[in-house]
C-alpha cells in the first residue's frame, strides 16, 4: 500500500488518550493536554515531529487522531508508519468509551491490543472509581473491569 502524503500545514485533531498531563516539547514545538479526551489542532508536520522525537506517544496509545473530511484516522496512521499501534484504527476508542462499555463488549474490544493500553485503560478505571466518578458507578463494574484486564485496583 502506497502511503498517503499529507501537506504539513494540514491541520488535525489530536485527543489525548493519557490519564494525567502530558507534553510534547522539541525543535520549538510545546504541546501540552492536561486530561485525558483533550483535544487540539495541531499541523501535520508537528504530528510527524511527535512521531519523530516521541514515538511512544504512539506505540503506547497516548495520543489519538481524530477523522477529518479528507482523511480516516487509519489513512492518517498509516501515513505516519504508526498503523500497527492502533488496531482496527477507524473503531479504535478513547478510554473514556472504553470504561463506558458493558464488561462483555470491553473484553471482545480489548482482545489483541497492547498490553500498555490495556494498563492505561485499568489505571484510569482504577482512577475514576477512586474518584467516585459516575462512570465507575459500582463495585460490579470495578469488579467486570478487573476481571476483563486481569489486574487488581490494589495492585494497579
Amino acid at each position: 500500500m502506497k502511503r498517503l502524503s499529507i501537506d504539513d500545514n494540514y491541520l488535525v485533531p489530536v485527543k489525548s488518550n493519557f490519564d494525567g498531563t502530558l507534553r510534547f516539547e522539541k525543535g520549538g514545538y510545546n504541546e501540552v493536554w492536561y486530561e485525558v479526551g483533550e483535544e487540539q489542532e495541531l499541523p501535520w508536520k508537528e504530528i510527524e515531529e511527535i512521531r519523530k522525537g516521541a514515538r511512544s506517544f504512539f506505540e503506547l496509545n497516548w495520543i489519538i487522531l481524530v477523522p477529518t473530511a479528507e482523511y480516516s484516522v487509519s489513512e492518517m496512521y498509516n501515513a505516519l508508519g504508526v498503523g500497527k499501534y492502533y488496531p482496527d484504527a477507524d473503531k479504535f476508542k478513547s478510554l473514556d468509551e472504553v470504561v463506558a462499555m458493558k464488561p462483555t463488549a470491553m473484553a471482545k474490544y480489548l482482545q489483541g491490543v497492547s498490553e500498555s493500553y490495556r494498563e492505561s485503560v485499568a489505571v484510569y478505571a482504577k482512577g475514576l472509581y477512586e474518584n467516585n466518578d459516575p462512570r465507575m458507578d459500582s463495585k460490579s463494574k470495578k469488579e467486570a473491569i478487573e476481571k476483563v484486564l486481569n489486574v487488581d485496583f490494589d495492585e494497579v
